[in-house]
């Protein structure tokens, strides 16, 4: 795998995964559960106008971004780790700033996740023990 700068969404999800790696390396101690399974959600494309420019993005902000899934996606893969992206699940053409979800958004985030969540219980060990006991 190529090594990026920050400057690009690959750097990016590179640097999202050095928190996932770290949150593995857990597993098993102070309490947290050997299975972990740590799902890394990439964000939505930033939408780049008045506000989001207030806040510092750019441009750039915005190109970088649709790179934001593929990216994940790669990086996610070469790792191990579940992926859940964000770029087609969210307008931020529905934001106010571009950057921040709105309550809807929220909604559909969670419906997302918790429908991902449901998967990964379903194929775990332990469901698959829990259903020959009934």
């Amino acid at each position: 795998m190529k090594k990026s700068g920050v400057r690009d969404a690959e750097g990016i999800a590179r640097n999202v995964m050095r928190l996932a790696v770290e949150a593995k390396k857990h597993a098993g101690v102070h309490g947290v559960s050997p299975d972990l399974k740590v799902i890394v959600v990439s964000p939505p494309e930033v939408v780049y106008n008045e506000e989001s420019k207030e806040m510092g993005y750019t441009i750039q902000s915005e190109t970088i971004s649709k790179d934001f899934g593929n990216a994940f996606s790669r990086v996610c893969k070469y790792f191990g780790f579940s992926h859940i992206s964000l770029s087609n699940l969210i307008d931020m053409s529905e934001s106010f700033d571009g950057v921040h979800w709105t309550e809807k958004h929220n909604k559909i985030v969670a419906d997302h996740v918790w429908t991902h969540l449901e998967k990964l219980i379903s194929n775990s060990k332990v469901d698959r023990e829990l259903r020959k006991l009934n």
